[in-house]
């Protein structure tokens, strides 16, 4: 087996553009590896656009100074709210999420209801995580 593996957080004050995330992607990866170049065989991305577009995204720009080819994937979460995503957008045909998401909203509205109850319905983003919670606040506060 093959086990070589790192992973890095880093702190990121600037701007959110292509160039600053190659930048320090650059700094990073030099600092730890200054023979990363011939190393690197794999580059997972989340999906932003800053990242996978065609012509200059983060990878296409890394893949650029890496010596061999490059296989890009999805990083396992993106993959797996893609997958759970999908799954909930199938139940009848949208209309469970459609519904559920519109009532968390409206749900959040309501100042009496949230004294009433102390606690609020969580706010739902793009990732299944926050749709789970919606449902969990849900099924916990059902008269």
């Amino acid at each position: 087996m093959f086990y070589n593996l790192h992973l890095v957080l880093v702190l990121f004050f600037e701007r959110h553009i292509t160039q600053n995330y190659v930048k320090l992607i650059n700094i990073l990866l030099n600092t730890v590896s200054p023979t990363w170049r011939e190393k690197v065989i794999l580059i997972s991305l989340d999906g932003e656009n800053t990242m996978i577009s065609r012509h200059a995204s983060v990878v296409t720009l890394l893949e650029n100074e890496c010596s061999n080819p490059v296989l890009r994937i999805w990083c396992v979460p993106h993959q797996l709210d893609i997958v759970v995503k999908n799954a909930t957008h199938g139940v009848l045909d949208k209309a469970f999420y459609k519904v559920a998401h519109a009532f968390s909203v409206h749900l959040r509205a309501q100042q009496i209801l949230i004294t009433e109850v102390g606690s609020k319905c969580p706010k739902d983003t793009t990732r299944w995580v926050a749709f789970g919670s919606i449902l969990r606040w849900l099924l916990e506060h059902r008269r």
